[in-house]
């Protein structure tokens, strides 16, 4: 019987850092969030005998401990002298159980000048690339779509002449940088780098670079300047020059940024339904922006959300059928 009987002891150096903890600095905000103590699983060695005039257990609960602890006693102290040593213990350790670190304390309120009142609540938008990552103290993640996660660069998928050079993409790629992108209407995605602006013999016409860092950025389906895909290129789906585009973050971040490249507004009535909306992981709307901002070509637009008191899990860009393309680079995530 006693081969099969587990103890759970509070293990005393770990109820020293328990002590450790509460007395730490970084914790005189307030109370530490409750914790297990660590525990130190015993178990009998194999080879060890249980003494044969052990009896049996009494009916009472806290006589039977009592009863249990003398046995396990003595049987643990090999050489009768009445105390335990670092030899004697060690081999009744069958597992160290440490309780799970609190979590982690809320991200910063933004350190804004002046009265505590008059900092903006969230969510915030920017539109400043320096001052968005500024206010995550450059503490950020980047996708550029230059180069795989894993290391080597990506060719461009589009030539020079708007043809295709490869792709497409599952748009998983990044998914241990954090994110992954889709379509929502299925087309594909590819990168696209510089496209020529009017096809051969007009040589002498201006080359159009569809990137903030060199060489590509993402386009969903064709891509700005480039006539409509085939079905056959394009994931089996018509390309109507819907560019739409989901950017699901696991896990959920804090904030998340990116440019828009091409984006024509077009004219003094933006398309209705166009805009970019955040969602946090059960699906509410966090933010909603409406309309899409113009990013013209050679102009790009950064715009970053920052959401400290609901976590950005889904970031929709809806982006109507019309007869422009658009383009996301630099896509910025909180740490």
């Amino acid at each position: 019987m006693l081969h099969r009987i587990v103890v759970l002891a509070c293990a005393t150096a770990g109820l020293g850092l328990v002590a450790g903890l509460t007395a730490s600095p970084a914790l005189a905000q307030g109370p530490p969030p409750p914790m297990d103590p660590p525990q130190i699983i015993l178990s009998p060695p194999p080879e060890t005998e249980p003494p044969g005039d052990a009896g049996e257990p009494p009916t009472d609960p806290e006589a039977a401990k009592v009863w249990l602890a003398d046995i396990f006693f003595k049987m643990m102290d090999t050489n009768a002298d009445g105390a335990l040593s670092d030899a004697e213990l060690h081999p009744w350790v069958l597992e160290v159980r440490m309780p799970a670190p609190p979590p982690p304390p809320p991200p910063p309120p933004l350190n804004m000048p002046g009265e505590p009142e008059l900092a903006p609540a969230f969510p915030v938008t920017y539109w400043d690339f320096d001052e968005f990552v500024g206010e995550l103290n450059n503490e950020v993640v980047i996708i550029n779509f230059d180069a795989w996660p894993w290391g080597p660069t990506i060719a461009p998928m589009f030539n020079l002449d708007k043809s295709l050079a490869g792709g497409p993409l599952t748009g998983a790629e990044w998914q241990t940088l954090g994110a992954t992108f889709m379509s929502p209407v299925g087309a594909a995605l590819r990168t696209v780098s510089t496209i020529e602006h009017y096809p051969p013999p007009h040589m002498n016409d201006p080359m159009v670079d569809l990137f903030v860092s060199r060489p590509n950025s993402l386009t969903m389906g064709s891509a700005p300047y480039t006539p409509e895909l085939d079905p056959a290129d394009n994931n089996g789906v018509v390309d109507n020059n819907d560019d739409s585009l989901v950017i699901i973050l696991n896990p959920p971040r804090a904030a998340i940024g990116f440019y828009l490249i091409d984006q024509d507004p077009g004219g003094d009535t933006p398309p209705p339904g166009e805009g970019i909306v955040y969602k946090d992981v059960n699906g509410n709307v966090i933010e909603h922006l409406q309309p899409l901002p113009a990013a013209i070509y050679p102009n790009h637009q950064f715009v970053g959300v920052v959401s400290y008191t609901a976590a950005i899990a889904q970031v929709e860009i809806n982006e109507s059928n019309d007869t422009d393309s658009i383009c996301i680079d630099h896509v910025v995530l909180s740490q």
